[in-house]
């Protein structure tokens, strides 16, 4: 059925039929965009990997009556530029400080204090959300899982690719 179809095109296209070679040129035009996409692409986040910051939790320190924690968080790739940090899951803990558009360097560390409010203990867990930039722009979210017994952080999610 489809060897019927083909031999039809070809003799078509061998008369130069100006509606068969308008087809068989959008055909082309389209799989050749769909190709040069899908390589542009990758590239890109090729690239973006190359330069990606790779954020890592390096210490908790929990204030001896519990109230306040220090988190230290080390930069193992390259330079990011830290947006925001924010405390996600308890409403009872806010952010002491937490430095934005701070520029952290390769091997260096980025400190956040965080503290309860009311009588709840800050060893409990929680979720801290930090977004940071690479040298690019591409924008980047990770979220870090901290208690008293485990220091987990999920890998970084690619949030815009520039």
């Amino acid at each position: 059925m489809y060897q019927e179809y083909l031999e039809t095109y070809l003799e078509k296209m061998q008369e130069m039929d100006p509606i068969y070679l308008g087809i068989t040129a959008i055909v082309g035009l389209i799989f050749l965009g769909i190709i040069i996409s899908a390589f542009n692409k990758s590239a890109k986040k090729g690239r973006a990997r190359k330069i990606a910051p790779h954020l890592h939790l390096n210490q908790i320190q929990i204030a001896p009556l519990g109230k306040g924690a220090q988190i230290k968080i080390e930069n193992l790739g390259e330079v990011a530029n830290v947006k925001g940090a924010k405390i996600i899951g308890r409403k009872d803990m806010r952010l002491t400080q937490a430095y934005k558009d701070f520029i952290l360097e390769k091997n260096k560390l980025y400190m956040v204090f965080c503290e309860v409010d009311g009588k709840g203990r800050a060893d409990n867990g929680f979720n801290l959300e930090i977004e940071y930039f690479d040298s690019m722009g591409n924008a980047y979210r990770q979220i870090f899982f901290i208690s008293k017994d485990s220091k987990v952080a999920e890998k970084a999610k690619l949030v815009k690719l520039v």
